[in-house]
C-alpha cells in the first residue's frame, strides 16, 4: 500500500516540541492501525483523468452500435484507405442480317460482324462457331476443334481471318432442309477482361427457294 501523507499541522504533546507537518503514516508506523487495502472492481481503472477515463469506459458501449453499420458496408470499401471503384464491364456486340434467301442447289454467304470492347487489350484463341434452327439449336460448325455437323458435310466455309471482326459462312449446294436460322458465336480470350463469348440472338433466317437469290454466293 502506499504511504499516505498529512499536510495538515498538529497541536505538540507534551515535551514532544517537533511538527507533525511532516508526519507520514507507513506500514511500519507504531501510531497507525494496520489500514485495509482499498478494493476496487475487476476492471475498474482509476484515472487522474476523468475525462480520459469516462471516453475509455463509453467506447465498449458504442461498439454494439457501430458493429450494424459497419456490416452494411461493402467488404470492398473496408480495404485500404479508398472506397472502392466499380468494376468496369465488358461490351459486345453482334449483327447479322436478319433474312436471306436462296435457291436449292445454289451457294450462298451469310455475313457477320461482332464488336467488343477497345480496353480488352491483347485478344487471343478467337474461336468462331455457328448453330442452326434456334439460338440453343445444334452446333454445325466450329473453327477449333473443327467440326462441321453431318448435314453440312464439305458443303460449310467459313470466311474470316484473324484480327477481322466480320466475315461470312457460306453454304454451298443447298437443300430444302437448309432452311431455318443461323446463329453466328464468338468466344475468345481477353487481356483484361478474361475469357468471354457471345452470340447473335435473332441470327439470320434463310429461305430455300426456286428462284434468284437474295444475296449473291
Amino acid at each position: 500500500m502506499g504511504v499516505v501523507s498529512l499536510g495538515k499541522a498538529a497541536t505538540p504533546l507534551g515535551p514532544l516540541k517537533e511538527s507533525w507537518s511532516s508526519l507520514s503514516w507507513g506500514p511500519h508506523s507504531p501510531q497507525q492501525p494496520p489500514q485495509r487495502p482499498l478494493l476496487r472492481p475487476r476492471g475498474l481503472c482509476l484515472s487522474s483523468h476523468p475525462r480520459e477515463e469516462s471516453e475509455a469506459m463509453e467506447l465498449p458501449l458504442l461498439l454494439p452500435l457501430l458493429l450494424p453499420l459497419l456490416l452494411l458496408l461493402p467488404p470492398a470499401s473496408l480495404q485500404g484507405d479508398h472506397w472502392a471503384q466499380p468494376k468496369a464491364l465488358f461490351h459486345f456486340g453482334m449483327n447479322q442480317q436478319k433474312q436471306l434467301s436462296a435457291p436449292e442447289g445454289g451457294s450462298i454467304r451469310i455475313p457477320f460482324f461482332f464488336d467488343y470492347s477497345q480496353d480488352s487489350g491483347k485478344v487471343s484463341n478467337v474461336i468462331i462457331s455457328w448453330r442452326w434452327k434456334h439460338f440453343h439449336g445444334d452446333f454445325i460448325y466450329n473453327m477449333t476443334p473443327v467440326f462441321i455437323h453431318n448435314n453440312f458435310k464439305n458443303r460449310l466455309l467459313l470466311n474470316w481471318e484473324e484480327g477481322m471482326k466480320n466475315g461470312s459462312l457460306q453454304i454451298s449446294n443447298l437443300r430444302r432442309e437448309d432452311e431455318g436460322s443461323y446463329f453466328c458465336r464468338v468466344e475468345m480470350i481477353t487481356e483484361k477482361y478474361g475469357e468471354q463469348e457471345w452470340q447473335s440472338i435473332q441470327g439470320t433466317k434463310l429461305t430455300i427457294t426456286h428462284g434468284e437469290s437474295s444475296c449473291p454466293a
